[in-house]
């Protein structure tokens, strides 16, 4: 009886022993496959998170290299001084007191060189009223250069210097191509600081900086540092092409606050095509007539219509040899009025032609591609 009792003693410590053996290997497996499981679910999170990193924090290599076209561009950006004489205001008070200024004007900016053979854009107010105009290229050489001619209203002038060697020149660019967020360099010469680049995106295109809407610059907005300095200088694309000439900054303090601007390429072609033709960028125009303001009924709505009156000259005369009355409803199929007129002219070149739709005294419309002349 007492083995008996013994024994089952023994088997049940033996039963014991089993299930806590099945329980441990149970718990472990489920521990393993649990660990598994939560480091494959980690892996995933980290995967998604550095994915997400990719797209927001670009590798270095992934930026544009300005390397080469830094260097490239310097060369074609010179630095210009130009000098002028006080004006003869000097008067007695001046004498006595020492009030007035005797000594020459010196101004400073920058500019382009355009040709091989040494044609130079600039802003007009780098050398406004100047007598002498110096300037020194990236190599530190220095010549003494002519104006060419001006466009006061577009403010770009441009320059010329000899020499029997062939100059390094910009490429022109495609400015109306450009888009918003592409990087631009801006290569100048701030407080006289020579062969500078900044970088920065095409921040706006096509912006206006007069208010009251009377001219007709549309500029390149940049966040590039621009400064004092830099009015004449380059803008240049990821491609090292030329895509305009800095001109201006929006500043409270006259330095740099993260806008400046500058006249797109495009616009600069014309301008120094016509100056190195012509010597001065000329003026469009439709001829010799005036403009009534008068509102019609056309196709049930009321309408502004600008009718031709007092014609005597000029393309415009043609439109009345085959008709009587001509009033203008539409300007390059824009509504017209008079100041887009007067704005489409302005930013017209001799030769350009300009859509003008028209409506007769018989209430019928005609379409008319009417090519400008200079004034």
């Amino acid at each position: 009886m007492k083995k008996l009792a013994l024994l089952s003693v023994g088997l049940l410590i033996c039963l014991v022993g089993v299930f806590s053996v099945k329980n441990y290997i149970e718990n472990y497996v489920s521990t393993e496959i649990e660990s598994a499981e939560l480091e494959r679910k980690s892996e995933s999170f980290l995967k998604q998170i550095q994915s997400t990193e990719s797209k927001f924090n670009p590798s270095f290599s992934e930026y544009p290299d300005f390397r080469e076209i830094a260097n490239n561009s310097i060369n074609t950006v010179v630095h210009v001084k130009s000098s002028s004489s006080p004006e003869n205001n000097f008067s007695i008070e001046d004498f006595l007191f020492g009030g007035a200024d005797n000594g020459p004007k010196i101004g400073s900016g920058s500019g382009v060189i355009i040709s091989s053979d040494g044609y130079i854009v600039t802003n007009y107010h780098v050398i406004e009223n100047a007598q002498k105009i110096s300037i020194t290229t990236n190599n530190n050489q220095n010549y003494e250069a002519d104006i060419v001619g001006y466009d006061e209203q577009n403010d770009i002038a441009l320059l010329k210097i000899e020499s029997e060697n062939s100059f390094p020149f910009a490429i022109f660019g495609d400015s109306d191509a450009s888009m918003i967020g592409e990087w631009v360099l801006a290569v100048g010469n701030p407080f006289n600081l020579t062969s500078t680049v900044t970088a920065g995106i095409i921040s706006a295109k096509s912006r206006s900086l007069d208010p009251t809407g009377r001219t007709t610059q549309s500029y390149i907005q940049t966040d590039a540092a621009v400064n004092p300095g830099n009015s004449g200088g380059a803008l240049v694309n990821e491609n090292g092409e030329l895509v305009g000439i800095t001109s201006k900054i929006f500043s409270t303090t006259g330095s740099f606050s993260g806008i400046s601007f500058a006249l797109p390429v495009d616009k600069l072609s014309d301008i120094a095509s016509e100056i190195i033709k012509f010597g001065v960028a000329r003026k469009a125009s439709l001829g010799n007539f005036s403009i009534r303001s008068i509102r019609i009924l056309h196709n049930n709505q009321l309408k502004y219509c600008g009718e031709i009156v007092n014609y005597s000259s000029g393309p415009i005369l043609d439109l009345f040899k085959r008709h009587e009355r001509l009033c203008i409803l539409k300007i390059n199929e824009e509504p017209m009025n008079l100041d887009r007129l007067r704005l489409v002219l302005e930013n017209a070149f001799p030769g350009d032609e300009i859509n003008l739709t028209l409506l007769d005294d018989r209430g019928e419309l005609h379409y008319y591609k009417i090519k400008t002349e200079s004034i």
